[in-house]
């Protein structure tokens, strides 16, 4: 039951946060402006300490005013610079729950979903249908070291089609 209230709660938060995002998509009034301003300073401040579990939704509704403005792009650099300045270790890049990284994988799934979709799914679907394993683990079931070819070459084949629809990756993302 408090899983249904919270899940309702969130639910209206997000119906109030829609509803002042297209406002301040609507009218040209200061906030606006100042979310906007190219050095973010307003929007700096808004993460310095954030609360972790908004972070996926603020990320949301922040990148969603910026497309709103056609501002995604400064957007997303602005929070890859954060990112690679904040970052301690090579290894945490983009793997922590960091506004930024939030930002990406937002404007990344938005941005990004059709192309791969249409990219992806059909070597996917032929691996699917295929009956080839593709499991290298020797302790798992179907696991053996002739799948490590097998593998490899599916590998190839993903890479090469990602690699050749260059010319059709939203432009959005290449930039």
């Amino acid at each position: 039951r408090d899983e249904e209230v919270a899940m309702e709660s969130r639910g209206e938060d997000d119906r109030k946060i829609s509803v002042a995002i297209q406002e301040l998509l609507s009218n040209d009034n200061k906030l606006s402006q100042a979310l906007l301003h190219p050095s973010m300073t307003l929007l700096r401040a808004m993460f310095e300490v954030p609360d972790y579990s908004e972070t996926p939704r603020i990320a949301k509704w922040t990148m969603i005013l910026f497309e709103g403005h056609h501002r995604s792009l400064p957007l997303l650099q602005w929070a890859i610079r954060q990112e690679v300045q904040g970052c301690i270790q090579s290894t945490t890049l983009f793997r922590e729950d960091t506004l930024p990284s939030a930002l990406s994988s937002h404007f990344l799934k938005t941005v990004g979903h059709a192309y791969l979709h249409r990219i992806l799914r059909p070597c996917i679907l032929r691996m699917c249908q295929s009956k080839n394993l593709y499991e290298i683990d020797l302790s798992r079931p179907g696991g053996s070291k002739s799948n490590v070819k097998r593998l490899q070459k599916l590998v190839q084949t993903i890479l090469r089609a990602v690699f050749d629809s260059a010319s059709v990756c939203p432009v959005a993302i290449r930039e």
